[in-house]
């Protein structure tokens, strides 16, 4: 355990002057001395230009053992990038500074880590959504039991089920499996959780499902996850679909896990199309990158997909798959 410090907690920030203090007390309040001097806390601040900054300065001058990296804006991922390089725990977690933890959650989750230190590659967990606007706690029943085996393993049960959460903040991650296997995050693009998660859980050879609800994902209007819709949205879904083919092409993958992870790249890849036409114009560049990679749809694994959606298309064209599917919607 180098420095002595057992967990690494690591939060980008950009923006947040309404949240980050929540976000904190969450991890502090109530920390036993022992858990303290266990765990390191970074907040990367990515180039705020609100009072992010200055709410950072004035709680560690509180006294609370915090580490603050500032940075220009770049993202979340670099600003990720940048704490995992800073960080000295052997588990790392990331947590996004408009969310929080569950008290008694990271309670049991951190005992859980001491009892079991060094064991696991990955600690997965649940997590519960916060709607901002109406102030109310949603418990999600994903109804998964306590899980353990190899990563590949996991991760195919848990997309089997359709249980899978791809988001990096719901489990405890082994630095030395980032580390060691050079996972670090795809920069300069958006929902970069879908292209890491599958490579990280790829490399892990124990990995344990904890049925214990421990992270708040707040759901508010002007998150990343729920801006209005833009070309880069789409074509980002495009660089995560190259980026996981290529990497399915792995010696260390086993069958049932590749079969899975490209049923994954077809998801990402479907979803790619709703962008052709947004505000009413034809992408015509969208669409000619999607029409180059149509053999990606051979790998889908929903009946309607694979059976009707795919040949439709292949007949008469994305366009008018496009204007029957979306028609009711508003892009």
């Amino acid at each position: 355990m180098e420095n002595g410090k057992l967990l690494s907690i690591i939060i980008p920030a950009y923006n947040v002057e309404d949240y980050i203090e929540q976000c904190l007390d969450s991890i502090f309040d109530g920390m036993s001395e022992e858990a303290a001097e266990l765990t390191e806390v970074i907040v990367v601040n990515d180039g705020s230009t609100d009072q992010t900054g200055e709410i950072l300065k004035n709680y560690k001058q509180m006294g609370s053992p915090l580490k603050i990296i500032e940075k220009e804006n770049g993202g979340a991922s670099t600003a990720r990038n940048v704490g995992l390089c800073a960080s000295c725990g052997k588990y790392i977690f990331f947590i996004d500074s408009d969310d929080y933890l569950l008290k008694a959650g990271f309670h049991d989750l951190f005992n859980f880590l001491q009892k079991h230190d060094d064991e696991f590659d990955i600690i997965d967990f649940e997590m519960c959504l916060f709607w901002d606007n109406t102030g109310v706690i949603e418990y999600e029943e994903r109804t998964l039991p306590r899980t353990l085996g190899t990563g590949q393993d996991v991760f195919t049960i848990m997309e089997k089920a359709n249980l899978m959460n791809n988001s990096s903040c719901t489990r405890i991650l082994k630095h030395s499996l980032i580390i060691e296997n050079g996972m670090h995050f795809f920069e300069g693009i958006e929902s970069e959780d879908e292209e890491w998660t599958p490579k990280l859980f790829s490399y892990a050879k124990k990995v344990i499902h904890l049925p214990i609800c421990v992270y708040v994902y707040r759901m508010r209007d002007t998150s990343v996850t729920h801006v209005r819709l833009t070309k880069r949205c789409f074509t980002d879904l495009i660089q995560i679909s190259d980026s996981l083919m290529e990497f399915s092409k792995s010696p260390h993958l086993s069958d049932a896990f590749r079969k899975t992870l490209l049923g994954v790249i077809s998801y990402i890849y479907w979803r790619s199309f709703r962008g052709i036409k947004l505000g009413g114009v034809w992408d015509e560049e969208l669409i000619a990158d999607i029409e180059k990679r149509f053999y990606i749809m051979d790998y889908s694994t929903r009946f309607h997909r694979k059976y009707i959606y795919r040949p439709f298309i292949r007949i008469f064209g994305l366009k008018t798959f496009y204007a029957i599917k979306y028609r009711n919607e508003n892009l």
